[in-house]
């Protein structure tokens, strides 16, 4: 997504029972139907860097900063 940081966008996770659908402005991104959980799960939302598959953070690209417009969960 070319527009990530300058326009709003909707992101969805949608849990059914044996799958997980990730939508960016209604358009699947990601379905995963291996491994779903089956037990309670919790929301994050954070500008999380780095870790085993980030790879180094340049100092170029901080501060880092997120606008949340609004978080709507429903069941």
């Amino acid at each position: 997504m070319s527009n990530a940081n300058t326009n709003w966008h909707v992101y969805q996770l949608v849990r059914k029972p044996g799958s997980l659908v990730w939508k960016v402005d209604g358009v699947t991104t990601c379905t995963q139907t291996k491994a779903v959980p089956t037990t309670p799960m919790f929301m994050i939302i954070n500008t999380a860097l780095g870790g085993r598959g980030g790879g180094t953070i340049k100092s170029s690209t901080l501060p880092q900063t997120m606008l949340v417009d609004y978080v709507r969960l429903t069941q």
